[in-house]
């Protein structure tokens, strides 16, 4: 069978829930992967203001989703009602658009390749231009590409954030895996995810420990935060995909250990 990534240690820091595919995938290739969540998303508190607008949903032209975790928040909030019929739905990326698909919402603008704002921004099938209503759903903080691009656009732009993003309480868990491992890998798609994991580091031995591993990361944003914080092992996927994911994991070990 043939396994190139065997003797490899990778984890996946995907939400809960979202990397699970990924893993499975990198096991079949020969990996010892942990699933170690370091963004753990809790719901916000609503704001009457959030709750209005979920409850007028029906007035939006699109109905844009940043992450699975806001398609969870959302239904929740909804209480399973129905998708409302006349209102376009697009999402940043292909797990998203899986989240809303099994959520009934029907078809779903996504990229067609890669992940984020820029890349649903792109897409042909996202006219959400002047004088469209589209209701962004995501967590707090965040980048405001998406809602600036829209609203230069003409488009009349209303956010709801739903969830926000925690460390997880278990880095012990992570920091064990690590002293296990001859040479880990960390996948890493978000600056917060890293800034999450670094935070776990409670001695130098564990930020050590954490800065010996390789890390693979999806965008030049993450590419910079971790040279502020002095990772030295760093491959840079073409996307925030399984596939770009896995290639670049391909391309780094492949080559030392064939």
């Amino acid at each position: 069978m043939n396994a190139p990534l065997a003797g490899l240690g990778v984890a996946v820091t995907r939400p809960a829930g979202s990397g699970d595919a990924l893993a499975a995938r990198l096991t079949t290739l020969g990996a010892n992967v942990l699933l170690f969540p370091a963004i753990v998303l809790e719901p916000a508190p609503l704001s009457a203001e959030a709750a209005d607008l979920l409850e007028a949903l029906e007035g939006f032209d699109w109905a844009v989703f940043i992450s699975p975790g806001a398609v969870a928040c959302f239904t929740d909030l909804r209480r399973q009602r129905e998708w409302p019929a006349g209102v376009r739905t697009a999402a940043v990326g292909t797990a998203t658009a899986a989240s809303l698909r099994a959520a009934g919402a029907g078809e779903v603008v996504v990229p067609a390749a890669g992940d984020g704002a820029a890349a649903l921004l792109a897409t042909p099938g996202f006219a959400a231009g002047r004088g469209a209503r589209v209701l962004i759903v995501r967590g707090e903080g965040g980048r405001a590409e998406l809602a600036e691009t829209l609203a230069a656009r003409g488009a009349e732009v209303s956010e709801v954030a739903l969830y926000r993003r925690v460390p997880p309480a278990d880095g012990a868990r992570l920091f064990d895996w690590l002293r296990a491992q001859p040479r880990p890998a960390l996948l890493v798609t978000s600056v917060t995810a890293l800034e999450h994991l670094e935070s776990l580091a409670q001695s130098a031995e564990e930020r050590t420990l954490l800065h010996a591993a390789q890390l693979v990361v999806a965008s030049r944003r993450v590419v910079k935060q971790a040279e502020i914080l002095d990772y030295r092992h760093i491959s840079l996927a073409a996307d925030a995909g399984d596939a770009a994911l896995t290639a670049a994991l391909l391309r780094w070990w492949s080559p030392e250990h064939s």
